[in-house]
């Protein structure tokens, strides 16, 4: 438990030192706030590291290296009484999950105004005859009920290479998109971007397994992002931080089989800071696997 406390601070420490040195940059996209609460705690940039629930949001291809089913939940209270809430499932090969936005009454110059949208990804990704290369693709789409009805999707492939030292992976976003068509005649291009990732399988160190990952995301588009984090896991307590161009994160998890209870407090550059709480659980189960038909 001394080691666990020891590892809390230190990553506090880091974690308030990049709070204090990330300027706030003005307007940003406003639904950027991810589908786990363990994934913002780093910073967002877990491509090459993300959990089996997740993967259809962050890396397709890792649904390919799933064993079971696994079901997620997500709230984060953001600021303005805007509230996000979403749900996933994911089983070996493939996975879902939905993300919903409510703004609640908003005063807009003496007027009430009200936003809801919606987002939905799907995924699917396989290993390349036990090679360690995982290859997926990602279907999303997005739609927004209120003030002005809209509707967009993309689909986005991903590879990815697990070593025994190291994971790296591969997302090309927007490779297929239709334009989203507004009320007033406008059309808007979903951004193609390639993102790199990479982690470190877990080190062991002071009796502590430690993963670091990294991310730079928007080649090809108007402008790079990048993200690192680090997460130290004891026994099934697991705490982490992470610093990006989006603002800074800190989070915190505690599994009890097959649960798993994840806290995060997300500094994000343009939204302010918000908390996000989510619960995994991972439930195993007998999955025929249609390659030992073709051995």
């Amino acid at each position: 438990m001394m080691r666990l406390a020891c590892c809390v601070l230190m990553l506090a420490a880091v974690f308030w030192a990049c709070v204090a040195t990330s300027a706030d940059v003005g307007v940003g996209a406003l639904f950027d706030v991810g589908i786990s609460a363990r994934a913002e705690g780093m910073g967002g940039g877990i491509l090459a590291a993300c959990d089996p629930g997740a993967a259809a949001v962050y890396c397709p291809a890792q649904l390919g290296s799933a064993s079971g089913l696994t079901l997620t939940s997500m709230y984060a209270p953001l600021n303005a009484g805007v509230q996000v809430g979403g749900v996933g499932a994911s089983l070996p090969h493939v996975g879902m999950q939905l993300l919903v936005l409510d703004s609640g009454p908003l005063d807009a110059n003496g007027s009430v105004l009200l936003y809801r949208a919606q987002a939905l990804a799907v995924g699917a990704g396989t290993e390349v005859r036990d090679s360690g290369l995982f290859v997926g693709v990602r279907g999303r789409a997005f739609w927004v009920s209120d003030p002005e009805p809209s509707f967009v999707w993309a689909l986005d492939p991903a590879v990815m290479i697990d070593l025994e030292w190291l994971r790296a992976a591969v997302l090309f976003e927007g490779a297929i998109s239709r334009a989203v068509s507004h009320a007033r005649g406008e059309d808007e291009e979903w951004e193609r971007a390639l993102n790199l990732g990479v982690a470190s399988q877990a080190v062991h160190w002071m009796d502590v397994e430690w993963t670091l990952v990294g991310e730079v995301r928007g080649f090809f588009s108007h402008g790079l992002g990048w993200s690192l984090g680090l997460e130290a896991r004891v026994g099934s307590v697991e705490a982490r931080t992470g610093l990006g161009d989006r603002g800074a994160g800190i989070g915190l998890s505690v599994g009890v089989a097959p649960f798993r209870v994840d806290l995060a407090y997300v500094g994000h550059r343009s939204l302010g800071g918000s908390f996000r709480a989510g619960l995994q659980v991972d439930l195993p189960i007998g999955v025929h696997d249609w390659r030992d038909d073709v051995k």
